[in-house]
């Protein structure tokens, strides 16, 4: 089982957050100790956004008035008759929009908490009167979706990032009301996590490349019959890419690394390799392409580095069990060996 402290780093580097200092040599040992360190994080980030004010934006509103402004709504104010009143749109600079919407119902939630400290918990409260111009919601994964983030803003977006790995990952446990996060292994979410995780940690630490997901397409030649448009796209899970190089990263996650031949044979996983080997194939090239799977140890690890038809590859293990700075080592070694 993962230690706890891990999995806080790989829910942290999922999000986007660099864990602080002061957050990258935590002890926690179990899942109310997780939900904790999120809140503190939570908190320490809140503060100098009240500080500072809210972000604001111009929100349109409705209204029925004998005096007018903004722009006036004919179709509604008709329906209207006879009264002696018009129906407006009026934008005026307020506070209460979603993002500050966001930040108020995660600031409840973990309130309501009873498995935070005092401390914890006593720092919260004491944000909450700075929101009483901001109207409760219930968040959804959708209102996430609806984010945007630009120049005037970007200064909450870890905040909110924050927000949405407590909304989107804990649950109310059943038996005493308190937040847990959500098992991710039981929940087979664990591959979800491990592939944002390891593509946003190169994404922080690798600053000679570009880290991202890519699209591609095959080579598709000429199209004898039919319509060109039914053939899929490919969408890998990590590419990393400069002028020189492009290294294309599939991430794996299951409960044995390696199949087993009927003749009890231990291989790598066929279709993976048949899948890695496409995306070099048909990807935007660089003088330089190499692949690599990669796999969470379940048992021995693997380090397997082959050439196939010319492509550089690499099949290799990282064990989630060690100590942090094991796991940011080997992560590192594994790019800068290629």
């Amino acid at each position: 089982m993962i230690p706890i402290a891990n999995i806080y780093y790989m829910l942290s580097y999922s999000a986007g957050i660099l864990p602080e200092q002061g957050e990258r040599f935590v002890t926690a040992s179990n899942d109310e100790a997780l939900v904790e360190l999120f809140a503190q994080a939570f908190e320490r980030r809140l503060t100098p956004v009240v500080k500072r004010g809210f972000y604001k934006e111009y929100v349109t509103t409705k209204q029925e008035t004998t005096a007018p402004r903004g722009k006036i709504l004919m179709r509604e104010t008709m329906r209207l008759g006879h009264k002696p009143r018009v129906v407006s749109e009026v934008d005026h600079f307020s506070v209460d929009i979603l993002h500050n919407q966001i930040i108020r119902a995660t600031l409840v939630k973990l309130i309501h908490d009873g498995s935070l400290t005092r401390q914890t918990t006593t720092k919260l409260t004491r944000q909450l009167r700075y929101f009483q111009e901001i109207t409760p919601i219930r968040v959804t994964a959708q209102h996430f979706e609806n984010l945007t983030f630009h120049r005037q803003n970007q200064n909450d977006r870890m905040l909110l990032d924050i927000c949405r790995m407590i909304h989107l990952y804990t649950m109310i446990d059943e038996v005493d009301g308190r937040l847990r996060f959500i098992d991710f292994e039981k929940t087979h979410r664990m591959h979800e996590l491990f592939e944002q995780f390891v593509r946003n940690f190169y994404k922080q630490h690798l600053h000679d490349y570009q880290v991202s997901r890519e699209y591609m397409d095959w080579h598709v030649g000429r199209v004898v019959k039919g319509d060109r448009s039914l053939i899929p796209k490919m969408q890998t899970d990590i590419c990393l890419t400069n002028e020189a190089r492009k290294i294309i990263i599939d991430t794996k996650y299951y409960e044995h690394t390696l199949m087993t031949t009927r003749y009890g044979a231990e291989r790598v996983h066929s279709q993976n390799l048949y899948q890695l080997y496409s995306y070099l194939e048909n990807a935007e090239s660089r003088p330089m392409m190499a692949g690599m799977l990669l796999y969470p140890q379940v048992d021995e690890p693997i380090d397997l580095v082959v050439e196939l038809n010319g492509y550089p590859l690499t099949v290799a293990t990282v064990d989630l069990n060690v100590h942090w700075s094991v796991i940011h080592t080997r992560l590192m070694q594994l790019i800068e060996r290629i």
